[in-house]
């Protein structure tokens, strides 16, 4: 049976290298899920939605303690709600497919 871990505990989205992902989780016992790449490997966390972006820093601060080069954040939905401010702070780069309000005016138009 393949393991499903509660959404509640994601920090990352998989990372495929090698048609493998590399997984990271927030839960009490922090790890990192997957094969080896190396230490020095690049790595771009992936999460669905971005709002204070606290999450994704865990993700970013547990794969560079873990010897992976982190400097770019993804996601598909920006909540505009501090998550850019944090990484740009942080270093990181950061984009997102979507913001919210991109996603509300288009919902808005479309029943228009």
């Amino acid at each position: 049976m393949k393991h499903q871990e509660p959404d509640a505990l994601k920090v990352a989205r998989p990372v495929l290298r090698g048609g493998k992902p590399v997984r990271v989780y927030l839960s009490r016992q922090a790890y990192i899920e997957g094969p080896s790449l190396g230490s020095g490997a690049k790595v771009v966390v992936l999460e669905d939605v971005v709002t204070t972006g606290k999450s994704a820093m865990v993700a970013v601060e547990r794969l560079r303690t873990a010897g992976y080069s982190v400097d770019r954040v993804i996601a598909l939905v920006d909540r505009e709600q501090g998550g850019a401010e944090l990484y740009k702070s942080a270093g990181l780069e950061f984009q997102a497919l979507f913001s919210l309000v991109e996603i509300k005016n288009k919902c808005i138009n479309t029943i228009i």
